[in-house]
């Protein structure tokens, strides 16, 4: 995985912050996604409310390999507009996380990050079955390990 991070032709990694002043800095951005897609490194989905339509978020999602002591474990990023951040939204975002995304990406754990004053995120994650990690490398990070056999 790290190999692959070094040969990627995007910046999210580094800290990108997605304002382009040009055409090709966008057009760049956009091939590195799809390139990252296609090598199956991270996939960015668009968070749609389906009453009104609206983009209200994205959830990004990658197999970030082999941890001591939590497996190979995908890194999954929430990122919705405050207003949206209630448990019963996340947690049906969790529903389908954890529905489909640990074969598609082919992890024993999915971790996210929840600071300790997302209240909301924190109790969808719990209800969920999510617990906090305790030795991971990274703070306010939440586990849940993959319970269907696949």
């Amino acid at each position: 995985m790290e190999e692959n991070l070094q040969n990627i032709p995007i910046n999210s990694y580094h800290g990108d912050d997605f304002h382009f002043t040009t055409l090709k800095q966008m057009t760049d951005a956009i091939n590195g996604c799809l390139y990252c897609y296609n090598i199956k490194d991270f996939v960015r989905m668009t968070i749609i409310n389906n009453d009104s339509k609206e983009k209200i978020g994205t959830v990004e999602m990658f197999n970030r390999g082999q941890a001591e002591c939590y497996g190979v474990h995908g890194v999954l990023r929430i990122d919705i507009r405050s207003s949206f951040e209630k448990e019963n939204i996340i947690s049906s975002i969790l529903d389908i996380v954890d529905n489909n995304f640990y074969e598609l990406f082919n992890v024993d754990f999915i971790m996210t990050k929840a600071v300790n004053d997302a209240n909301e995120r924190i109790k969808a994650l719990t209800k969920s079955g999510y617990k906090k990690a305790v030795k991971f490398e990274l703070e306010d990070y939440y586990y849940k390990k993959c319970t269907n056999i696949r």
